[in-house]
């Protein structure tokens, strides 16, 4: 199986995360239109809040997948490191031991 490099992760979270952002817009706009037959009092925030508060969050994801890749090599590297330190707590790995990342 080949690997993704770092660019192309960061692509595939970029796009998930205006994935995310839209429909979280959506989302509010429809149950706000909604509710809005019931009450006069806005229940969500406006669209432009949601936008920023997911562009401020952005970063922070962007810089966990980095310390992912620094850390252990990439996303899937984290199971082999961790359950060599949990012992014998955790749960079997799919991956052998013996086996090195390529």
């Amino acid at each position: 199986m080949r690997r993704l490099e770092p660019p192309a992760v960061f692509a595939i979270v970029g796009l998930f995360w205006l994935y995310v952002t839209l429909s979280n817009v959506l989302y509010a706009y429809g149950m706000g239109t909604g509710i809005a037959r019931a009450t006069s009092v806005p229940v969500f925030a406006p669209w432009d809040a949601r936008v920023l508060q997911h562009a401020l969050l952005l970063p922070f994801l962007v810089i966990s997948f980095w310390a992912s890749f620094a850390s252990s090599g990439g996303p899937c590297g984290w199971r082999r490191r961790c359950s060599s330190c949990l012992g014998p707590h955790s749960p079997p790995s799919p991956i052998p031991p013996w086996s090195s990342p390529s």
